[in-house]
């Protein structure tokens, strides 16, 4: 005991010292347990705050993975549409081309149909080529003309064939059949003999 609490004693008492020393004692229980509810404070926070920390660190690898997949399947989408829009440009091509071919098959049954149609005459062989818009109206030129020819060839055969059957029709039918032939008419003797004194004159 020290010189302090002894003095103490003698003054107020030993059982006074007593109380006193069992006040200070609660004191200090009430401090070591508010600083353990401190410390046990901070330690769940800081708890918290790591498991808070593992969270965010999951998630953003977790958004760093979907952002790598995203962008692969970006990488993959662009690379199917360049292959894409370049199977387009073929078949578009190819129908370009194939449109020149039908073409040219077309222009060359009509070319046969119209101008090769003796057995002893071969056409001249297909092109499987584009042709340019000069070629083609010239040709188109070609082929009317030669129908203007086919629609009169078959306009005078029809009219043939008509003038055939009017000859084999009786005459009261509407047919020449039969029917006397129209009389010259008689010329005017005056002037035939003024024509043939004219001639004569001029010749001597």
């Amino acid at each position: 005991m020290s010189e302090e609490d002894s003095k103490r004693t003698e003054l107020f008492g030993k059982k006074q010292q007593q109380e006193e020393d069992e006040g200070d004692d609660k004191v200090d229980s009430d401090d070591e347990f508010e600083a353990s509810k401190v410390e046990a404070g901070i330690r769940k926070t800081r708890n918290q705050t790591k498991a808070s920390l593992q969270r965010t660190k999951r998630m953003l690898e977790e958004t760093k993975e979907i952002g790598s997949k995203t962008a692969t399947t970006m990488e993959n989408q662009t690379k199917q549409m360049q292959r894409i829009r370049g199977d387009a440009a073929d078949v578009e091509d190819y129908l370009q081309k194939s449109r020149g071919v039908v073409d040219d098959m077309n222009r060359n049954w009509v070319t046969r149909l119209l101008f090769y149609n003796r057995k002893d005459t071969k056409p001249p062989p297909v092109e499987w080529n584009n042709r340019s818009e000069e070629q083609l109206g010239a040709a188109k030129a070609m082929i009317d003309k030669q129908k203007k020819i086919n629609r009169k060839k078959k306009a005078l055969a029809s009219k043939r064939r008509a003038e055939e059957k009017a000859k084999k029709r009786p005459w009261w039918l509407g047919g020449k059949k039969g029917k006397k032939p129209k009389q010259p008419k008689d010329s005017d003797d005056d002037s035939s003999l003024a024509d043939d004194l004219d001639d004569l004159s001029l010749e001597d």
